[in-house]
């Protein structure tokens, strides 16, 4: 009988064993969405049988390296079944085509999401360029939903926001935007939530407070001016009632009818009292020049004339400068003819001559002038903040060199920034919406680069003027036929100026594309509205003497023209509002774009890469950069779609979908960005500081984005197991609950850790650049904020309904391995020691270190690398000189604690930049007569600005580091970043220095008038 009985099998059960005990449905991923979802215990789901590991050869993967460009699958079709598998092709096309006719006439529904049974397991990503897990196909992704893209500011701003941008990140990710609600319940303006400043009398007085220098003694007159600028740029100014400034105007003119009592007013000229008299004053920079209202008795042309005369440098800097562009600053920026450009100039400021002379004379002929001096202008100011460098202690050595260089001749002669608001005021003489000059939009387009690159601009932190300003350039170029082939045509016969149209549309179709990725607004170019071919290099159509850079250009200028295809494809994918975009196909292309990016523009992490075709330092320098300064954009632009989708995986509760993009994006941080911030700050790309830094700022914001919004998961799960009832019994009795809870535990210190480094890291770019600086402050208040449990809570208490963060143990390590190794790196960033006569060699600690020895200590931190080959600095300090070692030295410097210590220095630094932008100053240059500058008054100006000395202290007689030796480190640094700041940005009158209160906070609750 027992023969004959059959013996059941013991079939293995798929579903996890919360789902057994439950009798609910498992979808058998790992963890389970039900265990995510439902019982919110992810680290509890186990299976009886561990599900299989397949390698990345699977239908969840493509192949790991997939073709350059886009490719149609191949197929092997036997001889035998071609038949019919082309009848099977057919039969299912037709259903697809009946089935399409049937839902013609239906109206449009988004297809719903449905979460699948997963047979396979989806496996953590490996590199930052493995491929993606191909989902179910019918998958739709909506990079516009769940988020309110528009920012309204009563009725005078209304701002527009592109899914990529970070504030639509912000917006969008649930942990982050109750973040955002935080600090608007708390009624002050912020820098992220741009809370519109009231109506009230207080403000009004602010916006109409004009420039007097007898209030600049006053300790609050700075903090008052960089108020009245934060209302100008919200907008304020443009619905304040005309009765508020008619009366303040009245006020202002009956002060200035006054009979002058100081012998500098009586020593002007009967003329210029006359004019003083009879109208209200002319106020240069408080009001740009072009926009000015004159009394009708001044021709504003003629009177724009007059200021460039006092500000034009002298002959020697000019000189120096113009010849310095176009051999080391133009091959990034070459949008003029060499030689014409140098003949204009020397028609209108006469011969070329290196006397360290002022100009007798400027020749304005005619009004097109004034736009070949707006670009010679910017020129001048660009080229002057080349020869800065990222690597403090190289400036240091170059200022305090016994030797006469000409970079520290450049730096004793700063170029500041009146002559931008004088060039800005010369292209507003021309009608360019109305009719075009190539001049003019060459001008315009010289204009638009500054504004990315200048350090006082905030370019990116809204998106600026580059969404318009981009379009504009466009749009002009379209009406004057540069998006045409001038070969085609019998009117265009001068080769370098049809070599120079290739150029600038070549360069405007890669901007296009920049601002998109970096913003994600659409693009203002088709290409079906142009023809013109690519640069290219002839006998006779060269605008620089070196050809041979020149022909690198060019090269440079096709970098990306195969993949403009593929890249305007993966754009389509996230700009589509009505239909979003199949997971699969987005996925799938931005995978094969990560591989073109790897294999031919990872100068640092493929050798393959920076291979070029020349032996010249500077060709090869020049490719590199190039080819990074893609790279960086491009990959930050990456981490903002991945971030998207990891936000919609963890919307569906999917945490291995959402774990494996989280995971992908930090490795994409760690192996790509930060070894490209490390070498930009502090390696061998430290000088080209000017080109490079603002993708290295946006970067740097980007991550710190994610670091933020990792925070706030981890530490609210960490609150919520503190705050159960039987929390100490479980850490005590369930070894599973305690290791959970310390892997939580440690994850949350990494996470911190990690973005207080890249903080301080931005904190002290901060120092030079006013996108970091402002972003930095942010943060600060963000981390305070995020470290009180109280507001977990109270007003964080929301993000209980994300589930997120639910992922297994394993996860969790994976997770919080690659975060500990990434905080290891920004470390090392942060306390390396830089000197003069050492070549950074930086290479980041990718390695995890042995177990158990995750906490090294300072001293292991700090690193001191070896001698590189390929040093971009060719300084060897004195015998009698040790390499330079400041306290601030390098980006690096060893700044031994965490805790936020005070940049009082560098916040009033900034503020009074912001104050001064737009003020009346006296100009400079030309002009000799300063009567508060280089004196014995303890009151006078601490730099000279007229004799271009950058050495002498007022009232001190002696140079810079004399009086420093009797200064703290913090306020060495301070004076020197102060100095430095005011000599290539800021026109300065005002007494006594900075007057700013140190504890005006940005994130402050009473920071700007509730």
């Amino acid at each position: 009988m027992s023969s004959e009985h059959k013996v059941s099998r013991n079939k293995p059960s798929l579903s996890c064993t919360n789902c057994r005990k439950r009798k609910t449905k498992c979808d058998r991923k790992q963890p389970c969405s039900a265990c995510v979802k439902k019982i919110n215990l992810s680290y509890t789901c186990a299976y009886d049988t561990p599900p299989k590991q397949f390698p990345n050869t699977s239908d969840n993967f493509q192949r790991e390296y997939p073709a350059r460009k886009r490719h149609k699958p191949e197929i092997s079709i036997d001889a035998k079944n071609s038949a019919q598998q082309e009848l099977a092709r057919l039969r299912k096309r037709i259903i697809e085509l009946e089935t399409s006719l049937q839902h013609a006439h239906t109206p449009k529904t988004p297809p719903e999401n449905k979460n699948y049974p997963r047979k396979q397991p989806i496996l953590s990503p490996t590199s930052s360029t493995c491929p993606n897990p191909i989902v179910n196909d019918e998958e739709i992704i909506n990079f516009y939903e769940g988020y309110t893209p528009i920012q309204v500011k009563r009725n005078i701003r209304r701002v527009n926001y592109g899914p990529l941008s970070w504030i639509a990140l912000m917006r969008k990710d649930p942990a982050l935007n109750l973040a955002w609600k935080v600090l608007c319940s708390k009624d002050s303006y912020c820098i992220i939530t741009n809370r519109w400043p009231r109506l009230s009398s207080e403000n009004n007085a602010l916006i109409n407070i004009s420039h007097n220098p007898e209030d600049e003694k006053n300790s609050n007159y700075m903090d008052k001016i960089f108020q009245k600028r934060v209302l100008e740029f919200e907008g304020y100014d443009e619905f304040v009632p005309y009765r508020s400034l008619y009366g303040r105007k009245e006020s202002d003119t009956a002060t200035a009818e006054q009979p002058a009592s100081s012998e500098k007013s009586a020593s002007k000229t009967s003329s210029a009292t006359k004019t003083a008299n009879s109208g209200p004053r002319l106020d240069f920079t408080q009001i740009s020049l072009a926009k000015s209202i004159f009394d009708g008795r001044i021709n504003p042309e003629l009177h724009l004339i007059e200021k460039i005369k006092q500000i034009v440098p002298k002959r020697k800097v000019f000189w120096t400068l113009m010849d310095r562009f176009f051999t080391d600053i133009y091959p990034y920026f070459p949008f003029v003819d060499e030689d014409s450009f140098k003949k204009e100039l020397s028609r209108i400021f006469g011969a070329r001559s290196y006397t360290d002379l002022p100009f007798e004379s400027i020749k304005v002929e005619k009004k097109l002038d004034l736009a070949n001096i707006a670009i010679c202008f910017i020129l001048l100011r660009l080229t002057y903040l080349s020869f800065f460098n990222n690597r403090n202690c190289v400036n240091e050595y170059i200022m305090n060199s016994a030797e006469e260089t000409v970079a520290k001749y450049i730096m004793q002669n700063p170029i500041n920034l009146s002559t931008i608001e004088v060039a800005n005021s010369c292209i507003q003489c021309f009608q360019f919406t109305r009719k075009s000059n190539v001049t003019v939009f060459q001008a315009m387009l010289y204009m638009r680069i500054y504004r990315n690159c200048a350090p006082e601009e905030s370019d990116g932190i809204d998106g600026g003027d580059s969404q318009v300003a981009t379009a504009l350039l466009v749009q002009m170029a379209y009406s004057l036929g540069l998006n045409r082939e001038p070969d085609k045509f019998d009117v265009c016969n001068d080769e370098k100026v049809n070599h120079l149209s290739r150029k600038i549309w070549s360069f405007l179709m890669r901007s296009d594309l920049t601002q998109c990725y970096t913003l994600g607004n659409p693009t203002s170019i088709d290409p079906r509205n142009y023809d013109i071919r690519p640069p290219f290099v002839n006998d006779t159509n060269s605008n620089i003497q070196d050809r041979e850079m020149e022909i690198a250009i060019v090269e440079t200028f096709v970098y990306l023209n195969s993949e403009l295809d593929l890249m305007r494809k993966m754009l389509d994918h996230v700009l589509d509002i009505n239909n979003g975009a199949k997971i699969n196909d987005l996925t799938r292309d931005v995978h094969d774009f990560e591989v073109i990016l790897h294999d031919f523009f990872n100068v640092l992490g493929n050798v393959n890469a920076g291979k070029v075709k020349t032996d010249r330092e500077s060709v090869i320098q020049y490719y590199h950069v190039i080819k990074l300064k893609i790279f960086l954009s491009m990959k930050t632009a990456l981490v903002s779609l991945y971030f998207h989708i990891y936000l919609h995986y963890e919307k569906r509760f999917d945490s291995e979908l959402s774990f494996f993009y989280l995971s992908k994006m930090y490795l994409i941080i760690r192996d790509d960005l930060i070894p490209a911030i490390g070498h930009t700050l502090i390696g061998k790309y430290s000088s080209n500081a000017l080109v490079l830094n603002p993708n290295m700022q946006l970067a740097l914001h980007k991550i710190n984005q994610i670091n933020l919004s990792c925070l706030i998961r981890v530490t609210y799960l960490v609150h919520m197991f503190e705050q159960k009832p039987n929390h100490e019994e479980q850490m005590e009795n369930d070894a599973v609950y305690q290791e959970h809870f310390n892997k939580l535990k440690s994850l949350m210190t990494n996470v911190r850790r990690t973005g207080d480094f890249v903080r301080i890291i931005m904190e002290r770019i901060g120092s030079k650049y006013y996108y970091s600086w402002r972003i930095a402050k942010a943060h600060v208040g963000l981390f305070k904020m995020l470290s009180k449990p109280e507001n977990y809570d109270k007003q964080l208490s929301g993000i209980r309904k994300l589930k997120s963060f639910q992922f297994t143990p394993k996860q969790l390590d994976e997770l919080d391995n690659s975060i500990r190794i990434l905080g290891k790196c920004a470390e090392k960033l942060v306390f390396y020691e830089d000197s003069v006569g050492m070549s950074p060699d930086f290479e980041m600690p990718f390695k995890s270190s042995e177990k158990g020895n995750e906490d090294q200590g300072q001293s292991e931190s700090k690193t001191t690398t070896n001698t590189s080959d390929s040093a971009p600095i060719s300084v060897t300090p004195d015998n009698n000189t040790s390499a330079i070692v400041t306290p601030y030295s390098s980006l690096a410097s060893p700044r031994l604690q965490l805790e936020n210590i005070s940049n009082d220095y560098v916040d009033q630094m900034w503020f009074s930049m912001m104050a001064m932008k737009y003020d009346t100053l006296e100009p400079i240059g030309n002009n000799q007569d300063c009567q508060n500058c280089n004196t014995d008054d303890p009151n006078a100006c601490p730099v000279s600005y007229y004799n271009r000395d950058n050495g002498v202290l007022g009232g001190t007689g002696g140079h810079l580091l004399t009086q420093q030796k009797q200064m703290t480190a913090q306020e060495q640094l301070a004076q020197q970043e102060i100095t430095r700041q005011m000599q290539f940005g800021n026109e300065n009158g005002y007494n006594n220095g900075f007057f700013l209160n140190s504890g005006f906070d940005l994130m402050d609750d009473g920071y700007f008038y509730g």
